[in-house]
């Protein structure tokens, strides 16, 4: 893989990370956006797409308040580089234990990526100290400014911790998985099938209804027939995201609405 794909998905990933905190909520930042773009620009994305929905079904849930979560965008697409990267240069390990090793990695950057937030914000916080007795005097361009370094500060940041992980990161990753026993890839393996049902039980506490316990049990059922098989479809994980949105809008707007009204 080139080495320019991977700057653009780093340049990329960091602009993904702008969603929701700097530059409105345009949904972009979604997992399973996250990973089918960066599979996209790496030729596969399909595996992008499947890492990217199972990201998305365990972190669904919305943050409450003002703790800063995990971020799930980097957890996917971090996810489904490193992936891809394992594909091309190991071409006999089976591909679920490399996923979920990979997913691994992604969980740790996603959760290293939402505490340089908490360090952007803080940093935030100087950035307007330093300019409050500009803006005071009545000068309203200090208030582009601020947003400005804010917006370099964070958008910087993050292309710096994508390079520095794929660059640095990814041939030691290689090195340390290649010295892994054959018991750790096949508890790696069952643990990545185990992963979904972390989602369903997440989607669960969303669905605390009748409905919603019923429809969680069917869709448990459904998926449990289709592991059994060994049937990795990514139009089986699309379908059950399509149908999850449509759901939570339902429950937490339209159901709502109606109840006002």
């Amino acid at each position: 893989m080139s080495v320019e794909k991977i700057v653009l998905i780093s340049f990329l990933g960091a602009l993904l990370e702008l969603d929701t905190f700097f530059i409105g909520m345009t949904l972009l930042s979604q997992p399973v956006i996250s990973g089918a773009l960066a599979g996209w620009i790496l030729g596969n994305i399909t595996t992008g797409i499947f890492i990217g929905t199972i990201v998305q079904l365990i972190w669904i849930y919305p943050p409450v308040g003002a703790f800063v979560p995990p971020s799930s965008s980097a957890i996917a697409l971090v996810s489904t580089v490193m992936t891809l990267f394992f594909f091309e240069m190991m071409h006999e390990v089976d591909k679920n234990s490399i996923m979920m090793f990979c997913l691994i990695i992604g969980v740790s950057f996603g959760y290293f990526v939402g505490q340089m937030d908490i360090w952007n914000r803080k940093l935030n916080t100087i950035i307007i100290h330093s300019f409050e007795s500009k803006i005071q005097q009545g000068n309203i361009i200090y208030l582009f400014l601020i947003q400005l370094f804010s917006f370099l500060a964070k958008y910087i940041r993050d292309v710096i911790g994508y390079l520095a992980l794929f660059i640095l990161g990814i041939p030691l990753a290689i090195k340390i998985f290649a010295t892994l026993p054959e018991q750790i890839l096949f508890g790696l393996k069952l643990a990545f099938w185990i992963v979904p049902v972390i989602g369903f039980a997440v989607i669960y506490c969303l669905f605390q209804t009748k409905d919603g316990s019923i429809f969680h049990g069917i869709i448990l059922f459904i998926f449990y027939i289709i592991f059994i098989f060994d049937r990795m479809d990514i139009h089986y994980f699309l379908i059950l995201i399509v149908l999850i949105s449509f759901l939570l809008i339902y429950n937490s707007i339209w159901k709502e609405r109606s109840r006002e009204n």
